[in-house]
Formats: C-alpha cells, sequence, structure tokens
C-alpha cells in the first residue's frame, strides 16, 4: 500500500522536473533551421554563379565589340557562328581554362548578333549582343516544399548584353 500511496508524490515530481525541456524545444526548432540553413545555401549559390555568368557574358560582349570591323554593317551581312566557341569559353571558363561553374549549372547556348542602327552619326556602329542561356540545378528543391513552395529542379535563365562595335 506504501507504494501506491507515494505514487501521486512521484508522479507529481517527475513532471514538475525540467531537465531535458531545453533538448524538446531544439528538437522542435531543428528542422526549421536546416530547411532556412538549406535555403540561405542555394540561394547564395544560385547568385555567385549567376554573377559570374554575367561578368562572363560582359566580357564576352567587350570581346566581340573590339575583335569585328568598324564597317560591319556597311559589308555584307556577317555571320558570327564562327565566334561561338571562343564566346562560350570566354563566358564559361576563366583566364586559366578552368571551369567557372560548378557541376550543377550548364551553359546551354552562347550566340552573338548585329544589329545596324540608323542615326544621324558621324559614323554608324553596329551594335553587338551576346546571349548566353544557362540552366541551374537545385540539388536541395525538395526543401521548398516544406517551406509551402514548389518543387523545381531547374531554373533555365537568359543573359544578355550589348555594346557597340568600335572595330579593329
Amino acid at each position: 500500500m506504501g507504494v501506491l500511496s507515494s505514487l501521486p508524490r512521484r508522479l507529481r515530481r517527475f513532471l514538475g522536473r525540467d531537465e531535458g525541456a531545453v533538448l524538446v524545444e531544439f528538437a522542435f526548432v531543428l528542422p526549421l533551421l536546416l530547411i532556412f540553413f538549406a535555403v540561405i545555401v542555394e540561394g547564395t549559390r544560385m547568385m555567385k554563379n549567376y554573377h559570374s555568368a554575367i561578368s562572363g557574358v560582359r566580357d564576352a560582349t567587350r570581346f566581340m565589340s573590339r575583335h569585328l570591323p568598324i564597317d560591319l554593317c556597311a559589308v555584307a551581312p556577317a555571320n558570327l557562328d564562327g565566334y561561338n566557341t571562343t564566346l562560350r569559353n570566354i563566358v564559361g571558363q576563366s583566364v586559366s581554362g578552368v571551369t567557372l561553374f560548378p557541376s550543377g549549372i550548364s551553359l546551354s547556348t552562347v550566340q552573338a548578333t548585329y544589329s545596324c542602327p540608323a542615326g544621324t552619326y558621324h559614323v554608324e556602329p553596329a551594335v553587338v549582343r551576346v546571349t548566353a542561356t544557362l540552366t541551374i540545378n537545385f540539388p536541395f528543391s525538395s526543401v521548398f516544399e516544406l517551406l509551402g513552395g514548389e518543387s523545381f529542379s531547374n531554373l533555365t535563365t537568359t543573359i544578355s548584353d550589348s555594346a557597340k562595335v568600335f572595330g579593329t
């Protein structure tokens, strides 16, 4: 009978203890912290690579504006397809030849076009435009579903830049 009479006292003492409360609270918060960490890592990775691509397209446009002839509009229509490999290397590789993008990002196409604007300039230079298409793969895309968003595995974006042709 002594064991049964001390049961309410032991139960009250057990329920009044709070040594494990911090561990339980941490267990509730840990999944949210991991989700936020994954979102921050994915966002940072995407923005870093996007800015690298913007810089590469800008460099490729500068290359084209310096290597095309100044009288590009005066001659027969030029075919710029011969520059595509060079432009792809400028956008996707560093000076030492190392690929700028990690395995999750692929450079689909890089293409140059030009236009001949009419105006009242002394010399009417052509305008060259370099366009690159990137596909970004998100390894943690399923994490976005936990936050109420859609799960997407790929994002395709197009980056372009234009400049006047200064010629060779």
